[in-house]
């Protein structure tokens, strides 16, 4: 199965981002699709600059971070900057 991870970059955890995201995990689910919606927050966060520590040791060398800490939940997921197509 696959999994999408819509990302929330909105300051406004419940405002006209989440409610678009929240119909397109909709549409997703009915076809199949299961999702998450993943809200970045109010506070500031530092762009990566491809020193390739989290490969390494799973954490980010800038400390908890959204991505990495407590916020993801251990998932050890990460954005990269770069987009590749299906």
């Amino acid at each position: 199965m696959k999994k999408v991870l819509l990302i929330n970059g909105s300051p406004n955890e419940h405002g006209c981002t989440d409610v678009a995201l929240q119909e397109v995990a909709d549409t997703l689910e009915k076809n199949g699709v299961e999702s998450e919606i993943l809200w970045l927050g109010k506070k500031p966060m530092q762009d990566c600059i491809a020193c390739f520590k989290c490969q390494e040791t799973g954490k980010c060398v800038f400390g908890d971070s959204l991505l990495f800490g407590a916020g993801n939940k251990g998932k050890g997921r990460g954005i990269r900057n770069k987009i590749k197509s299906a």
